[in-house]
């Protein structure tokens, strides 16, 4: 039985403290702690192998009831035995795209498991295998794993410049579905992650048997860590913590030129938001960043309040921000001179609607 909101807010409260660097307060530690809510937030969250890593992290496991205990070495277990399957079939990918001639950029979990971002690999939930190749080279792409008998999962759309990933490939064998990307991130993040850079950027990295595998440069994958983050954060009622921790790894591993990266998103008129999202992150999984670039406390205390407290005025917060450019006359203005002088009205206003339309509808 799903826990109330009243317990259900204070198990992902004790779930992020369990997170952040600095663990659960002592002296009483995770004494008192409702463990079944906290299973639940944990397993909505797709945190349950996460668990065992964080509460060994801390020194915690032997003070847990025994039960907890057992359930967090188990999905601990099951995350690696995952992660060993994503990484053969990950590696199986690499070989197919090289024969082919083709850069293939893992993304997001695939390349967590390659680089060790997380102290225990299992640590990191994973549904599928992202990869970034050239726009031009998608369809010799798709067709080399169709060769292999991979096949559409979803529903045909159909695809344009704008396009974020073709629809979903799996095969009848094998545990993880692929999606071949031409772009990182939905259209309203694009300017601040350009695919032909991203590309350019990757590093490869040799994983045995004369294979390479290609990786995202480190400020790039933070920059799409966060990209993907703020994507979730408009369409979910609830902050992240998943997300949120991988960002912090991501900063702790490589520090990044915060200024450079605030210019990136800046670039895509989406410089508040970004504040919001790493003073969230902050709040809740410990994710140090410059103090310089912080908005008043009160602004992003408020922000998180709505999240976890009043979900829906949250939402409906962000359909206005999403819905300012068409419904305020003076950007609505800026919008049409825009679309006037790109020569094609069409063209400019269809993928911003598409994206309000997106971005704001119930999540798949």
């Amino acid at each position: 039985m799903k826990p109330s909101q009243a317990r259900y807010r204070r198990a992902f409260r004790s779930l992020t403290a369990l997170l952040s660097p600095a663990g659960p307060r002592p002296p009483e530690g995770t004494d008192g702690w409702d463990w079944p809510a906290i299973v639940q937030v944990a397993a909505d969250f797709r945190l349950a192998s996460a668990v065992h890593w964080r509460l060994d992290e801390h020194g915690l496991l032997p003070r847990v009831p025994e039960a907890v205990r057992d359930w967090a070495e188990g999905a601990a277990e099951l995350g690696r035995l995952r992660v060993e399957a994503q990484r053969a079939e990950a590696m199986a990918l690499a070989r197919l795209m090289e024969a082919g001639g083709i850069r293939a950029v893992l993304l997001k979990g695939t390349a967590a498991v390659f680089d060790q971002l997380y102290p225990d690999p299992g640590a990191r939930y994973s549904g599928d295998i992202d990869v970034l190749v050239p726009a031009d080279r998608l369809d010799q792409a798709r067709a080399l794993l169709q060769a292999e008998g991979f096949a559409p999962i979803q529903g045909p759309y159909a695809m344009t410049a704008w396009a974020k990933h073709l629809p979903r490939l799996a095969h009848p064998a094998r545990r993880f579905g692929v999606e071949l990307h031409q772009n990182l991130v939905e259209t309203a993040f694009q300017p601040a992650l350009p695919s032909p850079a991203i590309l350019a950027r990757a590093r490869a990295m040799p994983v045995g048997d004369g294979l390479e595998v290609w990786l995202p440069a480190p400020e790039d994958r933070l920059v799409h860590c966060l990209a993907h983050l703020m994507d979730d954060r408009r369409q979910s009622p609830s902050p992240l913590p998943r997300q949120m921790l991988e960002l912090r790894l991501l900063a702790e591993r490589s520090p990044p030129n915060w200024p450079a990266v605030a210019a990136r998103f800046r670039s895509a008129g989406i410089h508040a938001e970004l504040l919001d999202t790493l003073a969230t992150a902050e709040a809740l999984v410990g994710l140090a960043w410059p103090r310089c670039f912080q908005r008043p406390r009160l602004v992003w205390r408020w922000r998180l309040w709505q999240q976890v407290h009043l979900p829906g005025l949250a939402r409906a917060g962000r359909l206005l921000h999403l819905a300012a450019p068409l419904i305020h006359p003076r950007r609505a203005a800026g919008l049409a001179w825009r679309a006037a002088r790109s020569g094609d009205l069409r063209a400019f206003i269809a993928p911003r609607l598409r994206d309000l339309r997106d971005r704001t509808g119930p999540r798949a």
